[in-house]
């Protein structure tokens, strides 16, 4: 813009013209003033005409900007920063859907491999929510709850009804969210937040999950790109602190055995920054667990384990599998993966390469044994594990040997 003044005087008339919009106004005034594009200067000069004509259209002039190049202006833009001094705000506990594991208000990942049952889990996570039952872990009966649920690869008769209902769920309480636009076109993110955030208050949502998070990144967004996360979370976090709910992002994990399940999170480490609880799902030892791998806001300690059971339902020849937590084997004293921070079979392709550095060849009953106990699992965990890590076994006439 030519100088400050005349910001000040364009600014004044819009103060002027919109002071029954003032919410919006405020927000325009800020994309505004940290812009100086040739094309905002002759906006601004054509509003300036305008606002004094009583034809003049204020709301078209607001959706206009939009559509203006925008070209950021260090200068200016530092005027509506905004400074917050601690003695001025209030220590406010975390408000809790389950406690300890979905924050109200919070963006939480959930990640696993493919057919660890993340999303059968997440069925049972959200019946439990639509009835007012009782968590596992939980000492009390949650307030009942609608869930919303965004997904790019289930369907709605084959997986979402059948899944809700053999987990007892109240139907009324979960709705799954269409995200084409009238062309076919798929949604992205950003788009859906902000239509949601005037949704979910009306329809009284208190949880919404998207499964998987990646499928909804617009065409061009690459991600590996911390950016292109950094800019989707962004959106998810605003939506969850705006609506007070908490949000659910799936997501799968790299193979990239030996690092830390939160390292393997698919994609840019900005997805696990950005969550502050970061909820794995697993098997080990032919077991399904659920917890923790990351958490800023509480504690990392609960396992719960869940198994997957058969059961008739209604107008369906098939049984339905789905998950079922094992109260009684819930630990709410330890965490997903110990102070290793690995999964036991990640665990056990570690020990076996120790075991089998050498080139030589070892009696395999005597490796598993000792792999075993040492990390913790069962054989037929080093077993999967051997296959993972392309162990060779040689018989040779009285044993089955291993090597590398």
């Amino acid at each position: 813009m030519s100088n400050n003044n005349d910001w000040e005087e364009h600014l004044e008339r819009l103060r002027q013209k919109g002071k029954q919009e003032r919410e919006r106004q405020d927000e325009v005034e800020y994309e505004l003033v940290k812009d100086d594009t040739a094309e905002v200067r002759d906006f601004l000069s054509d509003m300036a005409d305008g606002l004094g004509e009583p034809e003049y259209d204020f709301d078209a002039a607001l959706e206009a900007i939009k559509e203006i190049p925008l070209k950021p202006h260090a200068e200016s833009e530092s005027k509506c920063l905004k400074f917050t001094r601690l003695d001025t705000v209030k220590n406010q506990d975390v408000n809790w859907t389950w406690k300890d594991m979905l924050a109200k208000g919070h963006l939480h990942l959930v990640a696993g491999e493919a057919g660890v049952g993340k999303s059968r889990i997440l069925m049972n996570i959200a019946a439990i929510l639509s009835r007012g039952g009782q968590f596992p872990g939980s000492t009390e009966v949650c307030e009942p709850g609608k869930i919303l649920y965004l997904s790019a690869e289930d369907s709605a008769t084959q997986f979402f009804r059948p899944q809700f209902e053999a987990c007892g769920g109240n139907l009324s309480n979960f709705e799954i969210m269409d995200a084409l636009w009238p062309s076919g076109a798929m949604m992205s993110l950003e788009d859906i937040c902000s239509y949601l955030e005037e949704e979910i208050p009306k329809r009284g949502i208190k949880l919404f999950i998207i499964d998987p998070a990646t499928a909804f990144m617009p065409d061009n967004a690459d991600n590996n790109s911390v950016t292109a996360v950094r800019k989707l979370n962004r959106s998810l976090m605003r939506l969850a602190e705006k609506t007070g709910i908490a949000v659910l992002a799936v997501t799968h994990l790299n193979k990239s055995a030996g690092d830390k399940t939160v390292h393997r999170v698919l994609g840019s480490q900005a997805w696990v920054a950005a969550a502050r609880i970061v909820l794995s799902v697993v098997e080990e030892d032919g077991k399904f667990k659920l917890g923790k791998i990351k958490s800023n806001i509480t504690h990392r300690k609960g396992v719960f384990p869940f198994e997957l059971v058969a059961k008739s339902i209604k107008d369906l020849k098939e049984k339905v599998v789905y998950a079922e937590f094992l109260e009684e084997d819930v630990d709410l004293t330890s965490e997903l993966f110990g102070k290793e921070g690995l999964p036991k079979s990640d665990q056990a392709q570690d020990a076996l390469r120790e075991e089998l550095k050498s080139g030589l060849k070892h009696r395999s009953k005597e490796v598993k044994e000792r792999v075993s106990k040492k990390v913790g699992c069962d054989e037929r965990t080093v077993e999967r594990a051997a296959k993972e890590i392309a162990v060779k076994a040689e018989y040779d006439g009285q044993y089955t040997n291993w090597y590398l």
